[in-house]
């Protein structure tokens, strides 16, 4: 499922349905809150902020973040806990018949990074060569994700904005109707529209996506580290059991007590 997938879940749909509830209960007209002008200024505006304020390829690597369902398997504990079977099989095959006995299964590896590990193992670089290399992926890694979640937040705090430049377009449009009092109030409540899709598009939409987006480059950076470990484990050629007690160290929380002190 991809990242928009799971934003329009409970989230989404509850936030919408608070926001129509408090509108009804307000009683404001529904031709009030629909104007194209203010979606347009909104909406088109922030786009063109955005596109101003980052190169094309980060811009390319945010949507692709968006629509993508995953570059790497979910780092659940379902998923760690079958990584660290895998490795723990390798480690001891690897002690049985050598490193290169794993050349053929390589390929066979879904994660890439865990892949590109294992290539560098067969091809008997050292054990700090593999570990400078795979250190360089995680952080490019990590850069590039950090920036995909920055284009949304940064979206975030233009929408705001942006509407607020909506409702003065609507409030000098409104000056025109003072002969008109009714028409004025009307007017008035229609400039205030784009301030209210602004602050929604930004707090229902933008910043809970980079929040995804972060919590997403969070797992991934965690699994990756995970499986830089396993890989130099079996690079040093350690027990499979002492490789399977340390992964899954890397599991257990910490106690709240450690936590606290670290705070």
């Amino acid at each position: 499922m991809t990242i928009f997938g799971n934003i329009s879940g409970f989230g989404l749909i509850g936030g919408t349905l608070v926001l129509g509830v408090a509108i009804a209960m307000a009683n404001v007209p529904l031709h009030a809150l629909f104007r194209p002008e203010a979606l347009l200024i909104v909406i088109g505006g922030t786009l063109m902020a955005v596109c101003a304020s980052f190169p094309a390829k980060t811009l390319q690597g945010t949507v692709r973040a968006l629509f993508q369902k995953k570059d790497e398997p979910a780092a659940d504990d379902r998923d760690l806990q079958a990584h660290i079977e895998e490795l723990s099989a390798m480690a001891g095959f690897t002690r049985r018949e050598g490193l290169m006995a794993l050349a053929p299964y390589v390929e066979q590896i879904s994660s890439p990074f865990l892949r590109k590990g294992l290539t560098l193992l067969v091809n008997d670089h050292s054990e700090a060569t593999i570990c400078d290399t795979l250190q360089a992926e995680l952080e490019r890694n990590t850069r590039e994700k950090a920036e995909e979640a920055r284009v949304l937040e940064v979206a975030g705090g233009f929408a705001p904005t942006m509407g607020i430049i909506g409702a003065l377009i609507g409030l000098m449009s409104a000056v025109n109707l003072f002969e008109d009092p009714a028409k004025l109030g009307e007017g008035v409540a229609g400039a205030f529209s784009a301030t209210l899709y602004g602050v929604a598009l930004a707090n229902m939409i933008l910043l809970p996506l980079a929040n995804k987006l972060r919590e997403r480059a969070r797992r991934v950076h965690f699994q990756q580290t995970f499986l830089l470990q396993g890989v130099l484990s079996i690079s040093a050629g350690e027990h499979p059991v002492l490789l399977n007690e340390k992964l899954n160290a890397m599991l257990t929380p910490a106690p709240a007590n450690v936590l606290q002190h670290t705070n």
